[in-house]
């Protein structure tokens, strides 16, 4: 197994992880302290295991939180088994390269990476039975981008890249058998863009691409599925065009929009209320849907989202508000809002 040295200005805080260990509350000295971690390897269920060299007892268990949050920077060969990797590397605040690793039996990748702060790449590793990302790589403050994975099996890549503030693109991933894809770029605010992912089987996308502020235009999106789309693009400041969305199955929208102050083209709601209405009691206020904010959308922007309203009227149920807001409603008709209302929308 390999070993990787520790600097001696580490070895107290080495052998305080230790005594918090063992509850031994003796004043150890640096020279008593241990000089070398003898090797890190993975357990069954994807713990890290630590063995440190100690003159005192021979080998002993250290913290191994501890020492890989703290202390290291690089990862020595690591030994992998089992089939899980979750939170293996989470909180090395100091860890800025990790080593090819053979991952081809992982399934578990929950919390990897979260929280290695000083992470800029990733090596290409072998997701290929991979199915499960969730946080994988969540406040990875200055990673840049990731390799071309294979996630063909993947099912949840919610929480992602939650806070990769510095993240700026994405490869094209399979994400075909992608079922949950919630908080997946959360505040990814140097993220210029996004490939057009297969989302035909994603059912969460609620804020997925809130607060990614560099963003400029999205990609064409299958949502046929999607049933809770709340905050997807809340506060994109420079978001400017957005394809039409399909809300046939959307059970829950509040403030997809909201705050999108530089959207211009959008090809509206698709079927917009049409799963949420006709699934709750009548006289339910279902939606809180404004677009206020977004003060640049054009004539054929607005004529899209009013002509995608569901037809509630029929339905019994209580009226539901649209909130363009003052501007927006300067560019319609009093023809053209009627259109709005005549299924049973009000709009403002």
């Amino acid at each position: 197994m390999a070993k990787y040295s520790i600097e001696d200005t580490t070895l107290t805080n080495i052998a305080n992880a230790i005594r918090n260990k063992t509850g031994d509350s003796a004043t150890l000295k640096p020279s008593e302290m241990p000089t070398a971690i003898e090797g890190i390897e993975t357990g069954s269920s994807g713990e890290m295991n630590v063995k440190i060299l100690t003159k005192m007892s021979g080998n002993i268990d250290g913290n191994p939180k501890y020492i890989l949050q703290r202390l290291i920077t690089e990862i020595p060969t690591i030994t992998v088994s089992g089939t899980s990797m979750q939170s293996a590397f989470e909180d090395c605040i100091n860890l800025t390269k990790i080593p090819t690793l053979n991952t081809n039996t992982i399934r578990n990748m929950q919390n990897m990476f979260r929280n290695c702060a000083k992470l800029t790449e990733i090596p290409l590793l072998n997701t290929s039975n991979a199915t499960n990302f969730y946080y994988m790589f969540a406040d990875c403050d200055n990673l840049i981008t990731i390799p071309q994975f294979d996630t063909s099996n993947v099912k949840d890549m919610s929480y992602m890249f939650y806070n990769c503030y510095a993240l700026e693109s994405i490869p094209l991933l399979n994400t075909s058998n992608v079922t949950k894809m919630d908080y997946m770029f959360y505040s990814c605010r140097s993220l210029l863009e996004i490939p057009q992912f297969d989302t035909s089987n994603v059912t969460n996308m609620s804020y997925m691409l809130y607060g990614c502020d560099n963003l400029i235009t999205i990609p064409l999106l299958n949502t046929s599925k999607v049933t809770a789309m709340t905050y997807v693009f809340y506060s994109c400041d420079k978001l400017k065009t957005i394809p039409q969305l399909d809300l046939s199955s959307a059970t829950s929208i509040n403030y997809i929009l909201t705050n999108c102050p530089a959207l211009e083209n959008f090809g509206g709601f698709l079927n917009l209320g049409a799963a949420y209405l006709t699934s709750r009691a009548e006289n339910y206020t279902a939606y809180k849907l404004d677009l206020s904010k977004s003060t640049k959308l054009t004539h054929d922007s607005l004529m899209n989202v009013i002509n995608g309203l569901y037809d509630i009227a029929t339905l019994g149920c209580k009226i539901q508000q649209l909130t363009i807001g003052a501007t927006n409603l300067a560019k319609l008709t009093a023809e053209e809002i009627a259109i709005a209302t005549s299924k049973g929308w009000s709009v403002a």
